[in-house]
């Protein structure tokens, strides 16, 4: 399993920091979320909801590569849209999702969250955690030690939180 958490303190009320976060629409470029098993760091994706769907837990969120990273790719070497069910949705304190994918050469479940403190009117301390359980498959074994993946995750971790800090605080 490679799980990690960070926190960061950021200058701003628990509902500007709430209203960002929930607005899957950041999650990628201003955030830079990858996919748990990016091989490509130049590669961005997008996360938005399905057309008409309230967000919500049960409610799925689609995470697809950004078209303008295909020229970064091999021809041939896009990744498939990954689901990822909110399994958590608590305004104001916290915003979880699970994905799961099964298949000779990847294999694994995922999840990634966010959770907000209040620390006083204008201050709100913001948690982000990922984790990557079960990587299993052919070659999966090979190509992502846990080593690897748990520094993938902690790098990401801080990158995620310090680009939230910029957004909110510019």
């Amino acid at each position: 399993m490679a799980a990690c958490e960070n926190y960061l303190d950021i200058d701003a009320d628990p509902q500007r920091v709430w209203d960002f976060i929930s607005d899957f629409g950041n999650w990628g470029k201003p955030l830079g979320i990858k996919s748990p098993l990016a091989a490509n760091p130049d590669l961005n994706y997008t996360f938005r909801l399905p057309e008409g769907s309230v967000p919500g837990v049960d409610a799925w969120v689609v995470m697809s590569q950004d078209p303008d990273t295909y020229g970064t790719m091999r021809r041939g070497s896009r990744e498939k849209p990954l689901a990822w069910r909110i399994l958590e949705w608590t305004p104001l304190n916290a915003i979880a999702l699970g994905t799961e994918r099964a298949g000779w050469f990847a294999k694994y479940t995922a999840a990634i969250a966010f959770t907000m403190e209040p620390l006083g009117q204008l201050s709100t301390r913001v948690g982000f955690a990922s984790d990557l359980d079960s990587p299993g498959g052919l070659m999966m074994q090979l190509l992502y030690p846990q080593s690897r993946l748990q520094k993938k995750a902690e790098e990401q971790a801080k990158a995620v939180l310090a680009r939230l800090k910029e957004e909110l605080n510019p």
